[in-house]
Order: C-alpha cells, then sequence, then structure tokens
C-alpha cells in the first residue's frame, strides 16, 4: 500500500475549487480542470466542484517566490485527524517554469517546463488529505518529479481516494 492518510476529509464528498485566485493565470483553468476530472472519475463518492463565489471551500493562487523550494503547497484546515477539512489553499511557485506557461510571469528556473496538469493532480491529492508516497512507486502523490514528466493515477492513488470515500 502506498497511499497514507490521517482520515481527514470533506464532508458530503465534495471540495469547491475557485479557479481564480490571485496570480492565478486563466490560461491555467484547463490544466485545473482537467487534474479535477483526474481525481473525480477515481470514485463516485467523492467529487472536486469548480466554485467561483468566495465561499468555495479552496482557492488557488500563484506566486512567485525568490527562490527554489516546493513547487506545489497545499494549506488545509483544521488540522485535527479524522476531522472534516474546511478549506484553504493550493499555491503554485512561479518561480519554476510550467506548462502550459504563465502569461505574465517569467520562471527563475531554467530546468524547463513542469507539467501544470500533473503538479495541481499532486496538489489536489494532498486536499483529499493522501499524503506523499515515499514507498518509490509511481503514484501521482509521489513527492519528486522531474520537468516534463507527466503522471496519472495510480492504483495505490486510487486505493487511498476509495478508503476515505468508499
Amino acid at each position: 500500500m502506498g497511499f497514507s492518510t490521517d482520515y481527514r476529509k470533506w464532508r458530503g464528498g465534495v471540495c469547491k475549487i475557485n479557479l481564480t485566485g490571485p496570480g492565478w493565470d486563466p490560461a491555467w483553468v484547463p490544466s485545473a480542470r482537467s487534474a479535477m476530472k483526474m481525481w473525480n472519475a477515481a470514485t463516485a463518492k467523492f467529487k472536486f466542484m469548480e466554485d467561483a463565489s468566495s465561499a468555495a471551500n479552496i482557492h488557488l493562487a500563484a506566486y512567485k517566490f525568490r527562490s527554489q523550494g516546493w513547487i506545489g503547497f497545499t494549506q488545509l484546515r483544521p488540522s485535527k485527524p479524522g476531522s472534516y477539512l474546511t478549506g484553504r489553499d493550493v499555491l503554485i511557485n512561479l518561480w519554476y517554469e510550467f506548462n502550459p506557461p504563465h502569461s505574465t510571469e517569467t520562471a527563475g528556473d531554467t530546468a524547463g517546463p513542469y507539467q501544470l496538469e500533473t503538479i495541481l493532480a499532486h496538489e489536489f491529492g494532498h486536499l483529499l488529505h493522501l499524503n506523499e508516497d515515499l514507498s518509490g512507486s509511481a503514484t501521482m502523490m509521489r513527492p519528486v518529479i522531474k520537468p516534463g514528466q507527466s503522471r496519472k493515477l495510480h492504483n495505490d492513488d486510487i486505493a487511498g481516494i476509495k478508503t476515505l470515500y468508499p
């Protein structure tokens, strides 16, 4: 088993995401929708939904940090194991280059573009409250990725979501 979780989950099996946050490029919306659909196809008991209102659980944002580090970062609340999640943010670090490219920001990293859909699908796995997969398998939740690399959901990823939303 490559997935791990502390069993926090979304009440009613729904997480609403606002795709218009600070620094978020409108050209990135199709990648976000595609990453949402990837997880939605894994089970009928959970759905990511788009919500343009300020009442959305999660807000996508992109900021240019002055150094390397994480490519994407997911913040969730509350932090009590076994509780229902209520929201927070998914942040993308514009220090890195992405495919598709950001329309107004120039990346500081020159290693090549990261596949935004894959980065977002990984971060959305964290929204589901799946932890990093350190088993070495090729799951979506593996914490290391190279520029240009794409991933699809692995059986362990699907087992994780079905454990939380049977």
